[in-house]
């Protein structure tokens, strides 16, 4: 099911609205990745750390890099850490970094000055991107992932390199900001791919982010991942069955027995119409997705959040190399 040529690319780009699970689907590509062998960094942009614990480990220093598993490590971005790695590079002297960052004048000019923090964030990319394995020129990462805030930090976050070089006077900073976009608009080496549930607004915002990363920021779209859809309900002979079930237990004239059976199956019934009626209204916006997206389309299934992160992962993981769920999730019949 998964796109292969999207785990082909250097820097990937993982974005949506909050809550539609992209830190997950983010650490799974990761996971996916590492697993075959490629040298693979997960990086959390300015968000809330979850990555370590969504593998079962503690948090560590942000922007430091922490190992998770043969393969595989992670990275916490923020701007205020990428602006202080620049100064100790261009002053060289720890000491005095450290008197200037501690003022109180610096704290408030960092956080007014308009786009710092994101340009430097977004910075720290391309450095990573640049790093090369010591004593060799081969790439330090085969692939980085980018789990990004939700949708409008990430649009104010990528806009700012684009904005330094059409504002900024020609100089060290505009050479700077244009290497990043030009890694961010290359289609031989990023993309970038949105995440969404099946749901109205996630839809919506999903929509909005699609056009202005294509149009405006004009960077190159990957995948869309469509989380959390709930199986097709019952069809063919297991409909008629259904139906005659129901017809059964909606007879009034049927009776408990003394275990009181009827009540029960009744509650299973309930639960039945509300698969069915979830499963009819995903259906719907499905269908508006795959009309309004041109790029590939990856559902992913609903599983039980009663499950552990890293189980999730293993799951959704299996569902990603599987060739034939995506098949099943729409209702198809199987190649």
């Amino acid at each position: 099911m998964i796109c292969q040529e999207i785990l082909e690319k250097k820097l990937l780009f993982i974005s949506g609205k909050g809550g539609v699970g992209k830190s997950v689907i983010a650490s799974t590509l990761a996971s996916i990745a590492a697993r075959q062998g490629k040298r693979t960094l997960l990086v959390e942009l300015d968000t809330i750390e979850t990555i370590p614990q969504i593998f079962g480990l503690p948090g560590g220093e942000h922007y430091k890099e922490i190992n998770i598993a043969d393969n595989l490590s992670c990275f916490h971005i923020n701007g205020k850490s990428g602006l202080q790695e620049y100064l100790s590079l261009v002053l060289k002297s720890k000491r005095v970094v450290q008197k200037i960052t501690q003022s109180p004048i610096y704290e408030y000019f960092v956080n007014i000055a308009p786009g710092l923090k994101e340009l430097m964030a977004v910075g720290k990319l391309w450095d990573l991107d640049q790093k090369c394995l010591p004593g060799t020129k081969d790439p330090l990462y085969d692939l980085i992932i980018v789990d990004t805030p939700a949708t409008g930090h990430t649009l104010s976050y990528l806009q700012m390199p684009m904005t330094a070089v059409n504002t900024a006077k020609k100089g060290f900073v505009t050479r700077e900001a244009k290497k990043v976009v030009d890694l961010l608009q290359d289609p031989e080496r990023t993309s970038f791919n949105i995440v969404t549930t099946l749901a109205e607004m996630p839809i919506n915002e999903a929509t909005e982010l699609y056009e202005k990363v294509s149009f405006k920021l004009q960077l190159p779209i990957g995948c869309l991942f469509i989380n959390q859809v709930t199986p097709p309900f019952f069809s063919g002979p297991d409909a008629r069955q259904y139906t005659a079930w129901e017809e059964c237990l909606t007879n009034p004239d049927a009776e408990a027995d003394s275990e009181g059976f009827l009540l029960k199956e009744k509650l299973l019934l309930d639960c039945a119409k509300s698969w069915q009626l979830r499963r009819r209204v995903q259906e719907e916006q499905l269908h508006k997705a795959d009309k309004t997206f041109s790029c590939k389309t990856l559902l992913l299934p609903f599983l039980p959040k009663a499950q552990k992160p890293n189980t999730l992962i293993q799951k959704l993981a299996e569902n990603l190399e599987d060739p034939e769920a995506e098949r099943r999730l729409r209702g198809q019949p199987e190649s």
